[in-house]
């Protein structure tokens, strides 16, 4: 009698390695997908975390002047380290297609050149609302209304991730 390894055997072994791997295969490609969104989801909340930061302070030493529609925000902010007044405005600009768009800050100090900084790529859409106390508006011209807004809002949405939903993000300032 030989030994060895009947066909029965060898196909049985075979299918079980091959579930087997298939099962290996399964769980490192789900490990990679919830690694990938879970690094795209902390970026994106540091990154929102930063833009907050930076409007906030930015709109809390706003001046007299405030201008805005729904695309842009403009107004006068006078800088701690120094007594003279920046005019800053925010913006979407526009990329080609969904991709190279940005929420861009452009900071003018008075008699300058302007500096423009991307502060948020890949925005797909933004805009800006102000409350007067008691309702939101899409313009504001604190020259015709009286002062500047009691709040105002930037809502915007970032190109999504592979895979993912492009949300509404939307930060609400309160105005001293």
């Amino acid at each position: 009698m030989k030994s060895g390894f009947t066909l029965l055997e060898l196909l049985l072994s075979s299918t079980l390695f091959v579930a087997l791997l298939g099962s290996v295969w399964g769980i490192t490609s789900l490990y990679l997908r919830t690694e990938n969104y879970t690094t795209y989801t902390s970026e994106r909340s540091r990154v929102n975390r930063l833009v907050v930061r930076m409007f906030n302070d930015d709109l809390t030493s706003a001046a007299e002047r405030l201008t805005g529609t729904q695309q842009q925000l403009q107004f006068a902010a006078g800088t701690p380290a120094a007594e003279d007044i920046v005019t800053i405005t925010y913006q979407q600009r526009q990329g080609i297609g969904l991709y190279h768009s940005a929420l861009v800050r452009q900071k003018q100090p008075a008699g300058n050149a302007p500096a423009l900084t991307d502060i948020l790529p890949n925005v797909v859409e933004c805009r800006f609302r102000y409350y007067d106390g008691t309702k939101w508006h899409d313009v504001w011209d604190n020259q015709k209304q009286t002062g500047l807004p009691k709040a105002v809002e930037l809502a915007y949405r970032i190109l999504p991730a592979a895979g993912a939903a492009a949300l509404w993000e939307s930060v609400i300032i309160a105005l001293p």
